[in-house]
């Protein structure tokens, strides 16, 4: 009797032991997650900072791709939606310039 008496006495101290091992465990893994997630925050702070420092601001006019100029429309269906296409991109790549309907249709209708 005194045996298993001691067995169990055993068991339950190593059954503690095994306990505080893993609540170790796993509050060793909740810190790690936390220093991955501030990590990541921190990175993604830097990568934004990087983005908005290289934004030109209104003090010098950046480069712009410029389109190329869409060929004169001679009224051929075959040709209608190319021409449809590249007066879109030209309006698309430069926004700033054709501010109003008006001005889009303008340039269209130049290159008829």
């Amino acid at each position: 009797m005194a045996l298993l008496h001691k067995f169990f006495n055993n068991q339950a101290q190593q059954l503690v032991q095994l306990k505080t091992a893993n609540n170790i465990l796993e509050y060793h893994a909740m810190e790690s997650q936390g220093d991955t997630t501030d990590a990541a925050t921190k990175a993604m702070s830097l990568v934004v900072q990087a983005i908005l420092s290289n934004i030109p601001t209104g003090g010098h006019s950046p480069r712009r791709a410029k389109a190329a100029k869409p060929e004169s429309f001679n009224g051929s269906r075959d040709k209608a939606k190319e021409f449809i296409q590249s007066i879109c991109i030209t309006v698309m790549m430069q926004l700033d310039t054709f501010s109003d309907k008006r001005m889009k249709i303008l340039y269209g209708l130049s290159f008829m």
